[in-house]
């Protein structure tokens, strides 16, 4: 299959992720952080961005995504490329 590098995430208003922009991602990236600071809502949208791609679906994230009163953007650039999961 395709493999791509993501090279830069942003992510606007995702469970407690106002806005946050994530750059220059090397093969190897470590979050540190107190709980509840966003970090495994970063794993989530990574994940989603898999699923979104693997065509399966964004699955058990779908009540966490109707929110309504906020709109949920993911941005991945993988450079080449981009996709964005609103």
């Amino acid at each position: 299959g395709l493999k791509l590098k993501i090279n830069r995430i942003e992510i606007k208003n995702y469970g407690n992720l106002s806005s946050i922009s994530l750059d220059n991602l090397s093969d190897l990236n470590i979050m540190i952080g107190p709980n509840n600071s966003g970090k495994t809502h970063i794993l989530r949208a990574i994940e989603m961005l898999n699923k979104a791609v693997d065509a399966h679906g964004i699955g058990r994230e779908e009540k966490y995504l109707q929110d309504y009163s906020r709109r949920i953007e993911m941005v991945f650039d993988f450079g080449k490329y981009s996709l964005t999961l609103r």
